[in-house]
């Protein structure tokens, strides 16, 4: 298998093709349910139900156990969001044409209108119940979290950080400089790209993971590969990666990304990236 590649195509599929206990860490964030569009309609984040959303992410993460080798981590920043009957919110997805558009039921199924829904901890669970060791939640405090127009309950500024393990032992590398990365509250400011359309991993976010999780030459793998930071601090931290994208655009720009640093931090001996088109490209989870 090779290392230091981003393979395009949808995840569930390419990761089935990847071999058992060769990653020695997963960071990852998926399309957040509701929240986040990609581009592509009837994808992850998209689905009208969140239990079907949780079933899919289920099912990627089962592969992602498969891949780690036994000492493996896995960690997983994920949000919430909440039920509205709203329709104005979807109006805000002016990028994508009408037709393409699918609208969600006013109300999901199962919520009042203004519930918190609850994904993080729901799917902590269903992945704990899966077979993975939940070892600890992590707050990602953001201070610079985009505002809310809300009056009538605290306006969020957090995500979630999970730590999962494959095996009961597993590795983790607690001698870290950065005293704050020992406490279960981080506060790491949210980055923006202009290149792309969605908020993108904070390099110290991704670095606290990868230090912890993860030693110099080893392979860590991104699912959800986007803009690849995770191949971006993988360079810089002298580590292996291996990143899956579903949108050919996303690929190119994490390829550019990556290049670039490495020329500019004079890393230009690495291994740099190499993309992969996999024949699964338009195959749903």
């Amino acid at each position: 298998m090779q290392s230091n590649a981003i393979l395009c195509g949808d995840s569930l599929t390419v990761l089935r093709t990847l071999p058992d206990d060769f990653i020695s860490c997963c960071i990852t964030s998926p399309p957040y349910w509701d929240t986040r569009f990609s581009g592509f309609t009837d994808r992850l984040g998209y689905e009208e139900d969140y239990r079907e959303y949780i079933e899919h992410l289920v099912q990627v993460f089962r592969e992602v156990r498969r891949t780690l080798t036994p000492s493996g981590t896995l960690w997983l920043v994920i949000g919430d969001t909440y039920a509205s009957d709203d329709e104005l919110w979807w109006a805000m997805c002016k990028e994508v044409p009408e037709k393409e558009l699918k609208y969600p039921p006013a109300l999901q199924q199962g919520f009042k209108n203004k519930d918190l829904i609850g994904i993080p901890w729901r799917l902590a669970m269903e992945l704990q119940n899966d077979g993975w060791y939940l070892r600890s939640d992590i707050i990602w405090s953001i201070p610079n979290h985009r505002p809310e127009p809300v009056r009538d309950r605290p306006v969020r500024s957090h995500d979630y950080v999970f730590l999962f393990a494959k095996s009961e032992q597993y590795a983790y590398h607690g001698c870290i400089e950065d005293s704050a990365s020992r406490k279960t509250v981080w506060e790491i400011p949210m980055v923006t790209n202009p290149s792309i359309n969605y908020a993108v991993f904070p390099e110290p976010l991704v670095a606290r993971c990868m230090c912890a999780g993860s030693a110099k030459n080893e392979v860590v793998l991104d699912p959800f590969f986007g803009s690849g930071t995770v191949g971006i601090v993988a360079t810089r931290l002298m580590r292996r990666y291996v990143g899956i994208e579903l949108n050919p655009d996303y690929v190119t720009l994490a390829e550019k990304r990556i290049r670039e640093m490495a020329q500019k931090e004079g890393k230009c001996g690495c291994d740099i990236s190499k993309s992969m088109l996999y024949p699964c490209l338009n195959v749903k989870i």
